[in-house]
């Protein structure tokens, strides 16, 4: 059977009351005691909203593009062979 795992107890001093408190990592605290931390006023900054440029309403697919040339394309086509054979004539 297996020993449940110990850790060694560390203490530190609070660096603004002075007093002996145990914690595995003070240095995410200041080294400050837990009623020390909370009386600190604690800030956030506000992020800045993030605007999308590209984002907009009235976007036409991609697929609708290629319709249109593939059909623009077509019609150039039909009208070059069109004016071909009437000036052979």
């Amino acid at each position: 059977m297996t020993q449940p795992k110990y850790y060694k107890a560390i203490w530190h001093n609070c660096n603004v009351c002075r007093i002996h408190y145990m914690s595995d990592q003070p240095h995410l605290r200041a080294y400050l005691c837990d009623d020390c931390w909370k009386t600190l006023p604690h800030f956030r900054a506000q992020q800045p909203k993030k605007e999308n440029k590209m984002k907009q309403k009235n976007i036409i697919p991609a697929e609708t593009w290629v319709l249109f040339y593939f059909i623009v394309g077509i019609l150039l086509l039909g009208w070059s062979v069109y004016n071909i054979m009437v000036n052979e004539l």
